[in-house]
Order: structure tokens, then sequence, then C-alpha cells
């Protein structure tokens, strides 16, 4: 939507403000696409293209998917068309979906790009005189993953800055040697060096600072990480008035309700008095 507001000024009445007016605006031809979030290499993949009318009047349009040779078209005749064109009548205020079904070749993102025009030569099936000249191209990616299972192995080497300074030529080697049965194009590897221990994990900080909950064994597997990201985010400078204050707010929580599992004879268990004895663990 479009938000605009009027604004003027008077040498005695002084300034004037309007209130906020909105207006939305859309095209009334327009193209979508419907993909998975992604797919396997060599299987088929039905493309759903959708195509929308808000005129006033039918539209003989056909679409278009263009050849790419990160995949291949796979034949399905149909009244509509054969391969990456179809056609078809779109009625007014109405939309047609087209299936174009494709063979993924290539890993990766692979874009698909789809043209939907007005074709004169459906004029007659569609019963209009002279339709209105309208086009629209799409492009949008979609992931290709390899076929077969994943399978990682993880290298790791810690490396003193002192060592590094009295060999220079000090150097970490691994030996890589993928499986004779991998799936083509398939390998791939990555090398991340990182100045702090806990640097990956706090790549994925959300994961770890998280609100205690469920019975006692739970509340406490939730509740502890955020005692050690508070010591360590302190000890190392790296913590911000919002983390400081999402961690203070989840142990004082985590706290209060871990006192719910606390058993008449000081112990703890993951469901307080409701359990035969105390829990070592817990206490």
């Amino acid at each position: 939507p479009l938000v605009g507001k009027a604004v003027c000024a008077h040498p005695e009445v002084g300034v004037g403000l309007s209130e906020t007016a909105s207006i939305t605006a859309f095209t009334p031809f327009f193209t979508d696409l419907t993909l998975p979030p992604s797919v396997k290499r060599g299987e088929i993949l039905p493309v759903k293209i959708s195509v929308f009318n808000y005129l006033e009047q039918p539209l003989p349009v056909t679409v278009h998917l263009l050849e790419s040779p990160e995949y291949e078209v796979v034949e399905d005749p149909s009244p509509r068309g054969v391969g990456n064109r179809k056609s078809a009548c779109v009625a007014p205020q109405d939309k047609v979906v087209y299936v174009i079904k494709i063979r993924p070749l290539a890993l990766g993102s692979v874009n698909l790009t789809v043209s939907a025009f007005t074709d004169t030569s459906g004029v007659s099936s569609c019963g209009v005189g002279r339709p209105v000249q309208r086009r629209d191209t799409l492009i949008k990616p979609i992931k290709v993953e390899a076929e077969g299972f994943l399978r990682e192995k993880t290298f790791t080497k810690y490396v003193c800055a002192d060592e590094m300074r009295s060999k220079p030529d000090s150097a970490v080697l691994w030996e890589l040697s993928p499986p004779a049965d991998i799936v083509p194009d398939s390998e791939r590897g990555w090398v991340t060096v990182v100045g702090d221990l806990l640097a990956l994990s706090l790549q994925n900080l959300g994961f770890l600072i998280r609100m205690p909950s469920g019975c006692g064994e739970q509340n406490m597997i939730n509740f502890v990480p955020n005692v050690y990201m508070m010591q360590y985010l302190t000890a190392t400078e790296q913590n911000t008035p919002e983390s400081t204050e999402k961690l203070l707010r989840f142990m004082k929580l985590g706290y209060q309700r871990e006192l719910l599992y606390l058993r008449s004879n000081g112990s703890y268990s993951a469901f307080g008095n409701a359990d035969d004895s105390g829990s070592t663990w817990l206490t």
C-alpha cells in the first residue's frame, strides 16, 4: 500500500497536517510460481504457474518456461500445450494454473524463468475481438539438493598463538578421502578459523538462551546454559543490555520454577514430592 499525508502552512493560522491516507495498488495481470523449499536432483518437479487476470475481459494467455542447462522439461502432452509452453483462456477476475514438469540436473540454487503474455493466436478460442496486450516475467530460484543421504566429517585443531610465532612455517593438514560410492558433484568442504573457543556456538546464541520450562530435569537443562552464557559474555565483555536483561530474567524464572520440585527432605527430583525418592543429579 501507498501511504501519504499532506502538510500545509499559513502565515496566520500556522502549520496543518492531514490525516494519513493509504492507497493499495496492484497490477491487473501478473504471474506467480508455487515451488517447494527444495527438491532432489533427478526428481520430477511439477512447476505450478498461476496467472491472475483482474481485467474486465477474458485473455488468451500463453506461459513459457525458459530452457536452461540446469534442468530439462519432461514432456507431458495435454490439451493446453506441450513441453515448456502452455496456453489457456483466463476469464475476467479469475486465475488459471498451468503445470510444467521439469527434472533438475544441477545442484545448488537453480533459477526458473517464466514469461506469461497474451497470445493473439488464441483470440478465437477466448471469444474476444482484440485482447489487451499484457506480459509478465518472473524469476524464482529453487534449491536443488543431491540425491542420497548426507554424511559429514568434522576435523578440529586448536592452535596456540605462541606456537604459530615460534614456528612460522607450521601448517595444519587433513587428508580427505571421499568414499568410492559418493554421489557425483555432491562433495563439499569448508574451513572456519575463529579466535574464540565459543565463537561457533555464539552464532546460534538464540538456541542456547531459552526460557526454562517443564519438569525439574527439563527446567534444569534449559536453566543451566543461561548461567554459563552469562558468565562467558561477562568475562569476554561481549554482553549487551538486551542479552543481559534476557539472561537474568530467564535465570530468575528457572530458579523459581526449580524450587517447585524441592522435596520435604531437602532434595530435588523431576516431580518433587510426587516421586518416590530424590534425584542425586538434580540435588
